[in-house]
Formats: structure tokens, C-alpha cells, sequence
């Protein structure tokens, strides 16, 4: 007969959380196990995040091939005097659109991935920035890791995850990225006081424009600095109040949401002052905490 004090160290940790399946197991205990796992995470997010943000700038690779692949779309939508695109149009195209062609099932796998990368760089190249300018490999990285950084009702329920795709903070238009960021009334509200408190002129333009927009309005460095950091907080506060209004079925007010993020960045900027900050930019500050929306 087995003492109750004989067991295996295995069964005195039958309480403790398990590794989550999936991820590899090393040989501590589970509460080690855990912290590891943390850090791996968090080495992740440092490596692909880029330098300037404080990360290693270590491009997601599948990411970028695809983003190489965008070259060869734009080849064949330029029309370039190559020989491949003669081949291909010979080949493959047959003097049809190329935005509406579809690939044969017998086309071989190059080919088929190609016409895959040209659904989904699609939008950049018909309404977007190459429509009439050269297409380069890091901008199109740019537009992928924009496009699928967020999952947005949208994706959600193609993906079967919700059954319903409608803006939860303005439930009469499919919510994605583009809706979300700036076309939704509601976050649309909250941008024109932002604008209005920063004395930015406020455009109907999309997160891409708008940062291009605050960036040739503020010639200044430490101001320019200071209203990308309202830009990314407005971003986040706009995302948290979805959040809110998922989880708690309350909607925060666009004025109430405006005075948080504009009392906690200017709170933060007064934290930050350096010696490089000149009376122009003391006044600046002192204006924008004078006139905070509420």
C-alpha cells in the first residue's frame, strides 16, 4: 500500500492552470511554464514592431513575399513592355481584364498565387495610392499590415465568429477598418473635436490620410510628435469604446471620450518636457490644456 506522501510531484500541481495546447512545453513548472510563455509573447510583439516604435523593425516575412508578389500585379496592370507580361497576356490573359479575371483551375500554383495577391492588394491599386503612381514593395507591406492587423466585424463574421457585421457604435453600416476609422459618424464626431482642439482643419480622409494630413499641418518636430500621439490615442480610445459597447452595452459619449484623451495626453506631454522645448512650444501646450473639449 502507497503513503499518501509517496505520490508524484505530477499530481501535487493537479490545481495549477495548463499550458495552453499548441504551445511548446518546457520542463518547469507550470507557473514557470507560464511566465516563458509571456515572454515569448512579448518578444514577438518586439521583434516584428518597428524601430522608431521602440522594436527590433524584423519584417513578417510572409507579409513582405506577398507584398513582393504586389510587384508583378502592378506589371501586369501597367501594362510594362517585359517580356514576362507579354508572356503572361499571351498565356494567360488573352487581352481581358485583369481585374476581373479569375484563374483557371488547371493554371499552375505560381500563377494562381499571384492572381490571389491581386485580390487582395485590389483596392490600393483601383481607388488607393498606385492608382496613378509606382507601386513599391514597402508600401504595399504597409497596406497588408494595416489590412490585417485588426479584426473587425466583418472578418469576424466571414469567419463565422459573429452573426452580425453592423458598426456596434453606429449599427447602420458593416464595420471595418475603413468605418471604424474615420468614416463611422461616431468616430468621425470624435475626430472633427480632436481637430478642432489641435486647430487642424478637419477632411472627411481615412486613418492613412489623416496621419499624412496632421504630419504637413504641424511643420514643427515636437509638435508634430505631440498630435501623432493624439492621433494613436484617438485610435485606441475609439477601439477601447467599441470594447465598451460590446462588453458593458454602454456607449461613451464622443465628448466624454474627447476630454479623457485630451486631459491624459497633455497630462503625459507635461511629463516628457525636455530642454529642447522653446516658449512657442510652452504656449502651445498651455493653449491646448486651456481649451481641452468638454
Amino acid at each position: 500500500m502507497t503513503h499518501p506522501s509517496s505520490k508524484t510531484p505530477n499530481n501535487t500541481t493537479s490545481n495549477s492552470a495548463p499550458i495552453p495546447s499548441g504551445q511548446p512545453k518546457f520542463p518547469f513548472t507550470p507557473v514557470a511554464n507560464s511566465f516563458v510563455h509571456n515572454i515569448m509573447s512579448s518578444v514577438t510583439c518586439l521583434v516584428g514592431k518597428e524601430k522608431k516604435y521602440g522594436g527590433l523593425g524584423i519584417r513578417d516575412c510572409e507579409k513582405w513575399n506577398k507584398a513582393a508578389l504586389g510587384k508583378f500585379v502592378w506589371k501586369v496592370a501597367m501594362k510594362k513592355d517585359s517580356l514576362w507580361v507579354k508572356w503572361v497576356n499571351s498565356v494567360y490573359l488573352h487581352n481581358r481584364d485583369w481585374w476581373t479575371y479569375s484563374p483557371k483551375n488547371s493554371d499552375g500554383w505560381a500563377w494562381k498565387k499571384i492572381c490571389g495577391i491581386k485580390e487582395e492588394l485590389k483596392a490600393g491599386f483601383t481607388q488607393g495610392p498606385w492608382k496613378d503612381s509606382k507601386y513599391t514593395i514597402a508600401s504595399g507591406y504597409r497596406r497588408i499590415v494595416l489590412k490585417f492587423s485588426g479584426q473587425t466585424r466583418v472578418k469576424l463574421k466571414k469567419y463565422e465568429v459573429c452573426d452580425s457585421d453592423l458598426c456596434l457604435l453606429y449599427g447602420s453600416q458593416p464595420k471595418d477598418q475603413h468605418h471604424l476609422f474615420f468614416d463611422c459618424p461616431y468616430s468621425r464626431i470624435c475626430l472633427t473635436l480632436i481637430s478642432k482642439w489641435l486647430h487642424i482643419p478637419d477632411r472627411r480622409f481615412d486613418i492613412e490620410k489623416t496621419w499624412k494630413h496632421w504630419k504637413r499641418a504641424m511643420l514643427d518636430c515636437i509638435k508634430r510628435k505631440s498630435v501623432f500621439v493624439v492621433l494613436t490615442g484617438l485610435v485606441y480610445c475609439i477601439w477601447m469604446a467599441r470594447n465598451e459597447t460590446l462588453w458593458n452595452k454602454a456607449v461613451i459619449h464622443p465628448r466624454r471620450l474627447c476630454y479623457r484623451l485630451c486631459t491624459s495626453i497633455t497630462d503625459r506631454i507635461q511629463q516628457v518636457i525636455s530642454s529642447k522645448w522653446n516658449r512657442n512650444h510652452y504656449k502651445w501646450l498651455y493653449e491646448r490644456k486651456r481649451c481641452i473639449p468638454s
